[in-house]
């Protein structure tokens, strides 16, 4: 596929049902060589950065939106322990993406975007900024 670097090791991250596998799935049909990394689930908070991702993207949901998605028997506790886990690769993430008022589609195209324009920065050891992405009325910064 032209224009896709498939070299480009793309980590996703997120609570559960937050959307990981649907986003990583529709990466790949593009080309792109994405892994669903189940850090919500290791008790290493450090889990993630044994894939070695050259981007990182976070995905995160709120309970009642992932009772609408899938039935779940846990609650509150358990996802905020999720995010918890989860907070070291949100400080590290390129990308992060609120996905409760987006459709699958609608996130795929925020991930393609984000990962086009990772591809046209410079590279260097340090990030030289970190995308933040979020299209729903509350603010990215009250994200969990």
């Amino acid at each position: 596929m032209l224009g896709v670097d498939a070299g480009l090791r793309i980590g996703v991250v997120g609570n559960c049902v937050s959307g990981k596998s649907t986003l990583v799935s529709k990466l790949r049909a593009l080309g792109h060589n994405a892994i669903n990394i189940p850090q919500e689930h290791s008790v290493s908070r450090r889990f993630w950065r044994r894939i070695k991702p050259d981007l990182l993207i976070y995905l995160s949901c709120t309970l009642p939106m992932a009772r609408v998605r899938r039935p779940i028997e846990w609650g509150q506790e358990r996802l905020n322990e999720q995010w918890d886990i989860l907070a070291e690769a949100k400080a590290h993430a390129h990308l992060i993406i609120d996905t409760d008022p987006l459709t699958a589609d609608q996130v795929t195209d925020l991930a393609v975007r984000s990962i086009h324009q990772f591809e046209r920065e410079p590279k260097c050891d340090e990030r030289t900024s970190q995308l933040k992405c979020c299209e729903s009325p509350s603010p990215c910064t009250d994200l969990p």
